[in-house]
């Protein structure tokens, strides 16, 4: 009834993509706290996404992404900041700006759902789930 361990070593397989996701958490001399995560995607091979405006080089970032979100004791958003230093498509820095809408919402119970009731169930900028 056990699940067979598959010996990986030996099999012969090539890296195709590497997701790196950093997250840091601070308390604030004002009281608040912030948390600062990021997410950089590259591939080993050059890569053109789906509908692309560029080719991204082997090893160069497809995605850096960085959101910041300060919030206080009771976990209320007070700010929320994003930047985008590599994406594949034109409109990708679009989908940060929407993350402003968490200002004022509580992190509690419910946070994920209120966050999908705000955007729905689709991306936040058209191509998003493309990549």
């Amino acid at each position: 009834m056990g699940q067979q361990k598959t010996d990986t070593v030996s099999l012969d397989r090539r890296p195709m993509h590497t997701r790196h996701i950093e997250m840091h958490a601070y308390e604030r001399g004002d009281g608040l706290f912030e948390v600062e995560g990021r997410v950089v995607d590259r591939k080993p091979h050059d890569h053109g996404p789906i509908r692309g405006d560029r080719m991204v080089p082997a090893g160069d970032p497809i995605h850096n992404l960085s959101v910041r979100i300060v919030f206080d004791l009771d976990l209320v958003v007070h700010e929320v900041s994003t930047q985008s230093l590599a994406y594949p498509y034109a409109q990708c820095p679009e989908g940060g700006a929407a993350l402003v809408h968490l200002k004022g919402l509580k992190m509690s119970a419910g946070w994920g759902a209120r966050c999908v009731d705000f955007w729905g169930a689709q991306p936040v900028a058209p191509t998003c789930g493309s990549c």
